[in-house]
């Protein structure tokens, strides 16, 4: 009796293993399926510096902001890294990404458009901190603004 009952224990062992095996395949993800991971979106790569808003007439646009020592550019905020304006430097910033302090998106002068404003870290120091300042303007885009920002030194 007692080999029954062990090829009866095995018995019921194997059919509870099985069993499991086909509830685990009803919640399985199909090879075509598109897993949604982590990683996969470029704004989590680590080149967002920043987000923000960018108003032109009367349409809102979130951008994600990359900050480059000769530049900054603005992407959509979509899963697609797809360029959508820039600000170029009055001069090179020096490890600019380290340096960066802050972005604004505001209306400075009035007329509806988002213009922006950046502040850099000049070694550390609020003193030394640099400001630069550009206006949009339709048929020229992003104009820098040299009386209303700081001095590169």
């Amino acid at each position: 009796m007692s080999r029954q009952r062990a090829a009866l224990l095995l018995a019921v062992l194997l059919c509870v293993a099985l069993a499991g095996c086909t509830h685990g395949a009803e919640n399985a993800v199909e090879p075509d399926e598109q897993l949604d991971l982590a990683g996969a979106d470029w704004r989590t790569w680590g080149l967002v510096n920043a987000m923000g808003t960018i108003t032109r007439d009367g349409t809102d646009t979130d951008v994600c902001v990359c900050i480059h020592d000769e530049d900054t550019t603005f992407y959509y905020d979509e899963p697609e890294q797809i360029y959508y304006d820039s600000v170029q430097y009055p001069q090179a910033i020096q490890a600019a990404q380290m340096a960066f302090a802050g972005i604004w998106f505001e209306d400075r002068n009035g007329d509806g458009s988002t213009d922006i404003r950046m502040a850099f870290d000049r070694n550390g120091e609020p003193e030394n901190e640099v400001t630069l300042v550009w206006y949009w303007q339709a048929e020229d885009g992003y104009v820098f603004q040299p009386e209303e920002s700081t001095p590169m030194e």
